[in-house]
């Protein structure tokens, strides 16, 4: 990637070009309050799998994301067979 596209990217997100850099992301306190553990796990997946795997789990989700019956964090819409 050119440097020139980097330095784009930087601006846009409001990074600096270490921080793209980084394999370490340091998290903000107030971020873990938010976040689960088990989104805290769907993040690290997310990174830890190629391209091809982000896009296909990018996939999966907006196909659930398109389904009425999971939406809202109901469990009373999940039946068993």
């Amino acid at each position: 990637m050119k440097l020139s596209t980097l330095e784009a990217l930087c601006e846009y997100f409001g990074v600096s070009l270490d921080y793209l850099a980084r394999d370490i992301v340091e998290t903000d306190p107030a971020v873990s309050d938010v976040v689960s553990a088990e989104e805290s796990e769907l993040i690290k997946i997310y990174h830890d799998l190629n391209a091809t795997g982000q896009s296909t789990l990018m996939n999966m989700a907006r196909s659930l994301n398109m389904n009425p019956d999971m939406k809202g964090g109901s469990a009373s819409s999940i039946t068993t067979a």
